[in-house]
């Protein structure tokens, strides 16, 4: 199952939500519908391990909701806890990624589009995540506090030392964000590793959950010449792993919108550029099949979605991927496109 969020509507304009398109074992579309109606400016989000969808509203006083990929009431909204502790009520929410390598301690975080929007760390009430792991049934963990035990914090950097740590204070969080990482976006967790794309500064960050240090980089690289977006890592390739990323293209004045990626060692690539800018807007919704042989993304403003393969068979991310180096003259580079 692919969804796909509708970045539609306003702060007072419920026309937005997520749709979702499913497939079969040969990676065939069978079936569309609506899964989430009645919410605001639906802007990528994050998946659970347990199989839901978080949609994040990327207005004032926007939320995050979760909705399961087969929903069948879609006026029905489940607003979580992630974005309302310690006097935070709303924002311009973008991605939400999770680390549960320790089951018993999972934790979330949430990126917000706005130039002191902290990095958020959610942990479930303890309560709730007892009874989620008695029962197998995790649906409430994002939901219930009835024990008051859930708790939320916020990045703050020291970029002198390269190192951080997580802050209960609002305020710190935000003014961290406002002098390191303003309008961050992308966010992924892989093997304990937060990576996170902030498109003020076209910049990516790596942080080391374990031992609370950071690098942070530019994403600046031949055609990638646009504000970083949605990203998603892909893990066990024999070349290492590689990190693909979307594209607001709205800014620029080369070429329109793409999908880049690099690899382990830090090259740049491109897999697909809108080099004519007739697409126009921004590439978001970036996903891959369950066996990485199928890239799934979409132009926000045409409200085009795209499935993407390689001619060869193989997947995305593995140790031959026929992926161009970045430059400016190259023609786009869709093997097989709808």
């Amino acid at each position: 199952t692919y969804v796909s969020n509708s970045e539609s509507g306003g702060s007072t304009t419920y026309s937005g939500g997520v749709g979702a398109i499913y497939f079969n074992a040969a990676n065939e579309v069978t079936g569309y519908k609506m899964i989430q109606k009645n919410t605001r400016r639906n802007c990528s989000g994050g998946r659970t391990w347990w199989g839901t969808w978080l949609t994040c509203e990327e207005t004032s006083g926007g939320g995050v909701f979760e909705v399961h990929p087969k929903n069948n009431s879609p006026e029905i909204k489940r607003h979580t806890l992630i974005g309302r502790q310690n006097g935070r009520n709303g924002g311009n929410y973008e991605g939400v990624a999770y680390d549960n390598r320790d089951t018993n301690n999972p934790k979330f975080f949430l990126t917000e589009d706005s130039s002191n929007g902290p990095l958020e760390r959610f942990s479930p009430s303890s309560q709730a995540l007892t009874d989620a792991i008695s029962s197998g049934d995790y649906s409430n963990l994002l939901h219930d506090n009835s024990d008051n035990t859930a708790v939320t914090d916020y990045l703050v950097l020291d970029s002198l030392a390269g190192t951080f740590f997580w802050s209960s204070d609002l305020a710190a969080g935000r003014s961290s964000a406002n002098s390191h990482f303003r309008n961050c976006e992308g966010i992924d967790v892989r093997n304990g590793q937060l990576y996170m794309t902030c498109k003020a500064q076209k910049l990516l960050f790596i942080l080391d959950l374990d031992n609370l240090t950071y690098e942070e980089s530019s994403t600046v690289s031949g055609a990638f010449n646009d504000q970083p977006d949605q990203i998603a890592l892909l893990t066990g390739g024999a070349s290492g792993d590689i990190l693909y990323f979307c594209e607001d293209g709205i800014s620029s004045t080369t070429s329109g919108a793409g999908i880049h990626a690099r690899d382990a060692t830090g090259q740049g690539y491109t897999i697909a550029q809108d080099e004519d800018s007739v697409l126009s807007g921004e590439t978001t919704g970036l996903a891959f099949s369950p066996d990485r042989k199928v890239m799934i993304f979409a132009f926000q403003s045409q409200g085009r979605i795209y499935k993407v393969w390689r001619e060869d068979g193989r997947p995305f991310g593995g140790q031959t991927l026929d992926i161009r180096y970045h430059g400016s003259t190259h023609p786009n580079i869709f093997a097989s496109a709808r």
